[in-house]
Parts: structure tokens; C-alpha cells; sequence
């Protein structure tokens, strides 16, 4: 699972479509100056904006919620990072848990989304305020936010796990199709 091309995201203007214009403009602004093309950010600041980015682009673009199916492996590992890195500030991370928990998401979230899509733009809006706040002086950093193992698991099994899966055409006898 690599990196994707945030900048790329950017500039196709997906984001601007999703999250409120002041928002965008400062994400992209401490974006560009933040995130590296490849790889973990020199900053904690930048890798806490590269991780809710990640949250961000994995629904808006394939649906991917960072508890649930395939979400769980695309988006888990940034929201595991921003819940749980001792690096991030307490306080910080206690609004992320609390906006981020999958528990206060009602059944209308999983048929719209609303409550979903304006929980990741307040974590959005926390860490821009956040960045902001530093003037400058930012934090160095030490960890990569996919180095983090996501918080849920997928309570659905697969259907064709290969000790459950018998295939109606296959002859043990003759061991061939």
C-alpha cells in the first residue's frame, strides 16, 4: 500500500469539492510546504495534515472508511496515527478519538455519509488551526503515519478463504478441472 499523489488530488480540485473553501485554501497552502512527495513528513504537523489528507482522499475518493472493509487497510493505519501517536498532543488527540469514533455514527451515516464527511473536515479544520497556531515553528518528526496498525478489524469474512471454498468442478480423484 504506497503513497498516493496528494498533489495530484489537489490539483484536480477534488478536494475543493468536499470541504469548505477556506479549508482548501489553507490545506493546499500547508500542504505544499508540509508534505514531501514520497514518504513520512520532517514535521509532526505535516504528517498529521498527510494522514487526515489520506482519511479525506480514501472516501471521497473510493468510498474507503478507515473502520470498515477495505477502509480499514487504506485509511485505518492515518487514523490510527492521529488517535494514538504519543507524539500529537493529548488534547489533540482526545478530540480526534472523540470525532473519529465509529460508535457516534448513526445508521443515516451509512447510507450519506453526512456525519462521517463533517467529523473528517472538524479534524481537518483542528489540525489546520493547530498548524497555524505554530507560526512557523514546527515539531520534528520521527513517525510514519502508515507504520501504524489500524485500530479496527473487518468483521466480514471472505467468502472464498481457501480451506472454506470448494470448487464444484474439481475432481479430487483425478486431481484436475
Amino acid at each position: 500500500m504506497g503513497d498516493f499523489d496528494y498533489k495530484k488530488f489537489l490539483k484536480e480540485e477534488r478536494l475543493k469539492e468536499h470541504v469548505s473553501k477556506n479549508l482548501e485554501k489553507l490545506n493546499s497552502k500547508y500542504f505544499d510546504e508540509l508534505i514531501p512527495s514520497q514518504g513520512k513528513c520532517d514535521t509532526l504537523e505535516g504528517e498529521m495534515l498527510r494522514a487526515i489528507n489520506r482519511i479525506i482522499y480514501r472516501y471521497y475518493n473510493d468510498g474507503d472508511i478507515f473502520y470498515r472493509g477495505y477502509g480499514i487497510e487504506t485509511a485505518g493505519p492515518a487514523e490510527s496515527f492521529l488517535t494514538g501517536s504519543s507524539e500529537i498532543p493529548q488534547n489533540l488527540r482526545s478530540q480526534f478519538e472523540q470525532l473519529l469514533d465509529p460508535n457516534q455514527f448513526t445508521n443515516e451515516y451509512e447510507e450519506g455519509g453526512k456525519e462521517y464527511e463533517h467529523n473528517i473536515e472538524e479534524v481537518l479544520n483542528i489540525i489546520l488551526t493547530y498548524i497555524q497556531s505554530k507560526e512557523g515553528n514546527y515539531t520534528p518528526n520521527s513517525e510514519d503515519m502508515l507504520d501504524f496498525d489500524p485500530n479496527f478489524e473487518d468483521d466480514e469474512e471472505d467468502e472464498y478463504e481457501e480451506d472454506e471454498y470448494e470448487n464444484p468442478w474439481y475432481d479430487q480423484d483425478e486431481d484436475e478441472y
